[in-house]
């Protein structure tokens, strides 16, 4: 399973990936602004936005927003396995 025996190398990663994360946020989001409106969406709840009848849009915003954040997680965490497997291997 996931361990956290390196938590300095975890931490390392995320703040080292951050081009990676600005690359991707070109990929799934316009602007910046268009970044807000999904946080704003994902902050609201679902039930205000389906009575101001903006379902739809909350939907799509969210969705965006969770598959960014899951590949940004994932890219972290095959990143970090992968190195202490190499660590592991060559102690």
């Amino acid at each position: 399973m996931f361990n956290f025996d390196y938590p300095y190398l975890l931490l390392a990663l995320v703040v080292l990936n951050w081009p990676v994360y600005r690359l991707w946020g070109s990929l799934f989001f316009a602007n910046s602004d268009d970044f807000a409106t999904s946080i704003y969406y994902w902050l609201v709840p679902d039930v205000v936005s389906l009575f101001r009848g903006e379902w739809s849009e909350d939907q799509w915003a969210e969705l965006k927003l969770g598959c960014y954040l899951v590949l940004c997680a994932l890219c972290v965490a095959c990143e970090y396995g992968g190195i202490v497997k190499l660590i592991e291997l060559f102690s």
